[in-house]
């Protein structure tokens, strides 16, 4: 059974208004620990993208260039075939938008 005291004193009062301002600095401090943890979890996420954006973009690169050696190398063991080649894309890309302009 509960029984009644009647209204709080007041430094009863101001114990119980303590304790919450304790309770609602304790939340504040987790919730800006939280976001300081967060923080740190997003920059180090951030160094990775850039990291391995870098080593793609080397990747690409050096696949480039390769590609563009050996397309010399060939333009220069057989230019005719190489100007044949060049000249069947120029025809079909003639052709092509010759067919796109009439619709």
């Amino acid at each position: 059974m509960l029984h009644w005291h009647g209204p709080p004193s007041i430094t009863e009062e101001i114990y119980m208004g303590e304790k919450r301002t304790e309770g609602y600095a304790n939340i504040a401090g987790e919730i800006k620990s939280a976001a300081g943890r967060a923080g740190v979890a997003i920059q180090d996420t951030a160094r990775k993208i850039g990291a391995e954006t870098s080593e793609f973009g080397e990747q690409v690169y050096e696949q480039g260039a390769r590609g563009a050696h050996y397309v010399s190398r060939n333009v220069e063991a057989q230019p005719l075939a190489a100007l044949a080649i060049v000249g069947a894309v120029g025809i079909l890309l003639g052709f092509l938008m010759g067919r796109l302009s009439k619709r």
